[in-house]
């Protein structure tokens, strides 16, 4: 294998692992559990650190539920938006790629279609012999 190849199949290693590891968290984070606790701490830490920076967001809630559902709705239609906007131009393709490349049974489906049109070649050539005859 010449260098280049080896260095060009590292980098294609590298950048598996990364969306993998991206993919890994993702999935941790949105897990139910995990993301109400993130959810509340998130929003108790804004809301504290938010409100020692600009006074006025006492006045507008003074109650930290109040801001919390506010937070939440605007959270929830930010990341329905960012999560439509990978599926349609984001790295989404790239997970799905990659997942289809390391799964075994899809490894096993195209090395059966390459096989087919193999054979399919094969039988081909054996009806063109039998034509001529």
């Amino acid at each position: 294998m010449t260098i280049e190849k080896e260095v060009k199949k590292n980098k294609s290693k590298f950048w598996d692992k990364l969306y993998r590891y991206r993919a890994y968290a993702l999935r941790g984070h949105s897990s139910w559990f995990l993301y109400l606790v993130w959810a509340i701490s998130n929003i108790s830490i804004i809301y504290v650190l938010l409100g020692s920076q600009i006074p006025i967001l006492y006045q507008l809630f003074p109650n930290i539920i109040f801001f919390g559902l506010i937070f939440s709705v605007i959270y929830i239609i930010l990341a329905t938006l960012l999560g439509y906007w990978d599926y349609t131009r984001g790295t989404f393709a790239q997970e799905v790629t990659i997942i289809f490349k390391n799964n075994p049974e899809w490894i096993e489906l195209r090395a059966d279609v390459n096989e087919l049109k193999s054979l399919k070649e094969l039988i081909q050539k054996v009806i063109d012999k039998l034509e001529e005859v």
